[in-house]
């Protein structure tokens, strides 16, 4: 197999109108895997208008859905189209293979849980019939640790003999089927393209921040696009703003599944997905959760705003949730702001992947051990209760990580396994400072970087310190020396430059379930910067500010 580099030529606006001596696009995809780096270049669209049947997998049924009523609205003579979900009758779909003709073309738009009930109706033909196409495979990768189903496509993407597996945003792949040496890869280049303008903000406090700049946008009488995947953050934001009078009740938008509707804060509205996936915004400010980073498009103009939280985990949005939500604007936006959480210890555990696979490979060991004894078939019920066990098995303190296959094996679940490796990293990169994120979106975008930490400033103010003054006297030098060293001991900290650096707080932030440790950590900060690093008269004055309950604010007075 081989990785095959194709360049776009800059006048070309859609793939379906580009073909060389490797491959014609007019045509349909190729064989393997096809990474496009670029949404909305019509890849999807390719395989459509191809003259051959096609079986197009996508992970959700809004973008099924949105690409099948598309495609039936430009109807080509002699193509056949079929939308398949669960909501779809054995029946219908029955009648559908039985009226096809002599010489039509089939078209299937399937969601992945609906994939092996299409093919036992096909049959085993199929996998030489027919050409296979998953559509956003990340995705798939993304979600598989809690839709263990989607994975399900990839084990009949193996069996078919023509297939193309698509992702604007490649996350490396551990499955040995995937790498390159078993299957061919195309990436795509561009000669050049226009590089939007974004900005990325690294503050404290995000969820502060995008309220004060909803506030301001707000101002322009402007649609706003907040992406956020945290329903508590969505509606902390929609509460701050109803009690400063910005917003009127229902007034606001929440983008979500409706298995999470119930979560919308009570004044605030849920917003349906068109059938044909195209969102008319409703009201001037919309949320959107990570249901809808994908397989939506936004044809309004709006300002947009990215929202990367700490907490909870998978508000710590990666390179490839940020690209994708800028792809919804389909045509373009009025500005994009990433406000994302500063440099700080997120515990996030490491990930060595040979570890996990070894872990992994005993639990499949002691899997097939237990087929093993109940090959006879007796006490099958004992049989399918221990298989049910084995997919609630926790490695590294996570479920996930194996999983039943098509043919009712216990096996590794590879795409759960390359997306912890890849968020790990990913966080660990917001961890240490690492520049990645910076990095690819600068492919991209025209990116302005810059840090306004004035959030933490007005935190402090009439922060006290009576919480710990009591009783603290006998261990306040032990604190000081503790505080002292670990602040000074950090060599990336520039303590003495200015308390509106962020740097100063990566040691306090980390002490804020200990009050105590965090007001005296907080008093550390303003007598390093007013006395310097005189460690004799900053432990005097130390000492002498936490005889008395005190104003933190006023100590640098």
């Amino acid at each position: 197999m081989a990785t095959f580099t194709i360049e776009i030529p800059e006048r070309i606006r859609f793939l379906s109108d580009y073909k060389d001596g490797l491959w014609d696009f007019s045509k349909g995809l190729p064989n393997g895997i096809l990474y496009k780096k670029f949404t909305g270049i019509g890849a999807t669209h390719c395989e459509i208008i191809a003259e051959r049947d096609s079986i197009l997998v996508f992970p959700t049924i809004a973008l099924a859905r949105s690409k099948y009523l598309k495609a039936c609205k430009e109807a080509k003579n002699g193509f056949r189209y079929q939308f398949l979900n669960g909501d779809v009758k054995n029946e219908a779909l029955e009648q559908f293979i039985s009226e096809r003709g002599e010489n039509d073309i089939d078209k299937y738009f399937v969601v992945a849980d609906s994939l092996p009930r299409l093919i036992n109706f096909l049959e085993e033909d199929v996998y030489y019939d027919y050409f296979l196409m998953v559509d956003e495979i990340d995705t798939f990768q993304v979600d598989t640790s809690y839709r263990s189903s989607l994975e399900f496509a990839v084990d009949y993407f193996k069996d078919f003999e023509n297939r193309c597996a698509l992702t604007a945003t490649l996350i490396p792949f551990s499955d040995p089927d995937f790498q390159e040496e078993n299957i061919n890869y195309f990436i795509l280049e561009k000669e050049s393209f226009e590089k939007p303008e974004i900005k990325l903000v690294s503050v404290y406090y995000p969820l502060d921040t995008l309220t004060y700049e909803i506030i301001e946008l707000l101002k322009e009488d402007e649609k706003i696009v907040v992406a956020i995947n945290s329903f508590d953050g969505i509606n902390n934001i929609i509460n701050n703003l109803l009690k400063l009078g910005k917003i009127d009740e229902f007034k606001t938008g929440v983008l979500c599944s409706q298995y999470s509707k119930y979560k919308i804060h009570s004044k605030s509205r849920w917003l349906d997905v068109p059938e044909n996936g195209k969102i008319q915004l409703e009201h001037q400010l919309t949320f959107v959760t990570s249901a809808y980073f994908t397989g939506v498009d936004f044809d309004d103009e709006f300002h947009l705003l990215i929202g990367v939280l700490i907490a909870p985990q998978h508000a710590m949005l990666t390179f490839e949730n940020i690209y994708q939500i800028t792809g919804r604007a389909r045509n373009g936006f009025l500005s994009c702001k990433i406000v994302k959480f500063g440099t700080i210890n997120t515990s996030v555990k490491f990930f060595d992947r040979d570890e996990i696979m070894e872990r992994v490979e005993k639990v499949n060991s002691l899997f097939i051990h237990a087929k093993e004894i109940y090959s006879d078939n007796e006490f099958s019920d004992d049989y399918a209760s221990i298989k049910s066990a084995f997919g609630e098995v926790k490695i590294n303190g996570e479920k996930g990580f194996v999983r039943e296959n098509k043919d009712g094996e216990i096996v590794p679940s590879s795409f759960t396994i390359d997306y912890k490796e890849h968020f790990f990293k990913s966080i660990s990169d917001y961890e240490t400072g690492a520049n990645s994120l910076l990095e690819r979106l600068q492919y991209y975008f025209e990116v302005q970087e810059e840090s306004d930490f004035s959030d933490v400033t007005k935190k402090l103010e009439g922060f006290t310190g009576v919480d710990f003054a009591e009783n603290f006297s006998e261990h306040i030098s032990q604190i000081f020396d503790e505080i002292y060293a670990k602040i000074l001991n950090n060599q990336e900290l520039n303590i003495v430059s200015g308390i509106e650096q962020a740097m100063l707080f990566q040691f306090i932030h980390n002490q804020r379930q200990n009050r105590r440790m965090y007001s005296a950590s907080l008093q550390m900060v303003f007598l390093i910067e007013k006395y310097g690093q005189d460690y004799e008269l900053l432990k005097k004055k130390f000492i002498n500010l936490n005889k008395r309950p005190c104003s933190i604010h006023k100590c640098n007075t």
